[in-house]
């Protein structure tokens, strides 16, 4: 019960992790363009759930790999 309650945490502090940081990134780059090639800024929700959809998918391959590293007891985790 110990080991699922640590991997429900981690995998979902992974998600948002990634989340957030994909999203600033994201961000970065349009603003990047908008100041460098004159670019309009186009944030639609079909963006939003691709970085989203992203997110979940390694979050979770993410926070799966640290808890098994921690269960099998490797050094550093």
């Amino acid at each position: 019960m110990k080991w699922l309650f640590l991997l429900i945490v981690v995998v979902c502090a992974s998600i948002i992790g990634l989340f957030a940081a994909a999203f600033i990134f994201y961000l970065t780059i349009e603003i990047f363009f908008y100041f460098y090639g004159g670019i309009p800024i186009s944030m639609n929700p079909d963006q939003l759930k691709k970085i989203l959809k992203i997110s979940v998918a390694g979050g979770s391959i993410l926070g799966s790999g640290i808890v098994l590293l921690r269960i099998f007891r490797v050094k550093g985790f």
